[in-house]
């Protein structure tokens, strides 16, 4: 794993295994839950807000078709506007 031998013939001295190791000590530090950032904190409470945000006007949209009497499905399904509401 962490040698390549491409030709030849050597001796090897094992001095650790396992997690005792430099891989190891690697695989020990990335398997440790890390904190979220502020930032990360943010991004994803944003997130969440666009996500309700989509889906209110979603329903909005499913809404206003179902009150105006259009196809829930078709061309004209999605649009919203006044020049949609003058048909």
């Amino acid at each position: 794993m962490g040698t390549i031998v491409h030709q030849g013939t050597a001796t090897a001295v094992v001095v650790a295994t396992g997690a005792r190791t430099e891989f190891g000590k690697i695989a020990a530090v990335l398997d440790q839950r890390v904190t979220s950032t502020a930032f990360q904190v943010g991004l994803k409470s944003f997130s969440k807000l666009l996500v309700a945000v989509a889906a209110d006007l979603t329903i909005s949209i499913f809404v206003f078709n179902i009150v105006l009497a259009r196809p829930l499905l078709g061309p004209g399904a999605t649009t919203v506007g006044p020049r949609a509401w003058a048909r």
